[in-house]
């Protein structure tokens, strides 16, 4: 019996690819003896981490002399921390079922400011006086935290994340005469965020006394800016 054992191949995703958080395709191949008495595939299921399995379309090949059958079915990564593992299982009259796994990333999971604030300001120049905003980010972040509806938020599995903010040339500023006048406007692009409580621990910046509550990494905040109308 163990030589008539289905062999499985997963053909997509590939190992360690980033699938993000939509939906995405599990796809591949199950082979297995063929005449005089041929293996019966009974059917092929995919399941992301512990989430339920979700039974494959099956199509059946036709060869003489090998069983094959091409499986696709359509997942999707609803929470967790990254890697995650795709397990394939197929039941056949062969015995045990075979399975086999491939692990994913959801990578960077971008999400859009609920609150987007542009201010535009001549009192600050790109890349000059961070650290002075930042300390004015910290004081909306101590006001923000005190705020009774914060137990709102938590207790809808939810947590405000932020502010933050992204600095952005708005373009030179000119006097009447049409002359450009220095220093250059700067917008400065204020974004928070309300997200899931399992919203991966790897993209926040944990809160400290100083900024009691969460940030995003800049890597995540610059994607998470990108979804932001310009």
């Amino acid at each position: 019996m163990a030589q008539k054992v289905p062999t499985l191949k997963i053909e997509s995703p590939q190992p360690n690819a980033i699938v993000g958080t939509k939906q995405f395709t599990v796809t591949g191949l199950v082979t297995a003896p063929g005449m005089p008495e041929p293996v019966t595939i009974y059917s092929v299921s995919v399941q992301v981490d512990a989430q339920p399995a979700v039974k494959a379309t099956l199509k059946h090949l036709p060869d003489p002399d090998l069983v094959e059958v091409t499986f696709s079915a359509t997942v999707q990564i609803t929470g967790g921390q990254d890697p995650h593992t795709v397990t394939v299982s197929v039941a056949s009259d062969a015995g045990a079922p075979v399975s086999g796994t491939v692990t994913v990333t959801a990578g960077l999971r971008l999400v859009a400011p609920a609150v987007l604030i542009d201010v535009a300001t001549d009192l600050v120049t790109p890349g000059v006086g961070t650290i002075n905003l930042q300390s004015q980010l910290s004081m909306v972040a101590r006001k923000i935290a005190a705020l009774p509806q914060m137990a709102d938020v938590q207790s809808g599995n939810k947590m405000v994340v932020g502010p933050m903010m992204l600095q952005m040339p708005a373009g030179l500023r000119r006097d009447v005469a049409g002359d450009v006048v220095a220093p250059p406007n700067v917008l400065l692009r204020l974004g928070l965020w309300i997200l899931d409580l399992d919203f991966p621990a790897q993209e926040l910046i944990q809160p400290t006394s100083d900024f009691p509550l969460p940030q995003l990494t800049p890597e995540a905040a610059a994607g998470c800016f990108g979804l932001a109308p310009c």
